[in-house]
């Protein structure tokens, strides 16, 4: 997968994978961000570079399959090899893709790939615990 140059054409790329999510069996609703009517919001990030916030979209991946949840991580990682970033969340079986004023396209190197693909782990393994646990306080939380 080749890094894109644009904003305009990592939210391409980024949209053709929710497509092959959605071929794989995983339900995949988007909805306006909320975050397009906060005024300080769009403010501080309707920068040159940045996505504008008439695309800023809450992505819900909905799946069955266990396998899935791997899946969705592992396309959110080929994203991020390629310089593409926003917040992700979940519980049970959906996660969240948050397309809004956290999507950002960084040239990147090796080193803060290693520590953002460490970060994301962290979180999609705390995410499997709590579904595995269901309780923040036996999590140690």
């Amino acid at each position: 997968m080749n890094q894109p140059n644009t904003i305009e054409e990592a939210l391409e790329l980024t949209f053709e994978k929710l497509g092959e999510l959605q071929q794989q069996g995983i339900k995949v609703r988007m909805k306006p961000s909320n975050s397009r009517h906060r005024e300080e919001t769009v403010e501080k990030y309707n920068q040159p570079g940045r996505l504008k916030p008439a695309y800023w979209f809450h992505v819900n991946l909905e799946y069955e399959q266990d396998d899935h949840s791997k899946l969705i991580y592992s396309m959110a990682d080929d994203l991020r090899s390629v310089g593409i970033g926003f917040d992700t969340g979940g519980m049970g079986k959906q996660r969240d893709w948050e397309l809004d004023w956290s999507f950002h396209l960084d040239h990147i190197n090796s080193k803060s790939l290693n520590n953002m693909t460490e970060r994301r782990g962290i979180v999609e393994d705390l995410i499997g615990d709590f579904n595995e646990n269901g309780n923040l306080e036996e999590m140690g939380i």
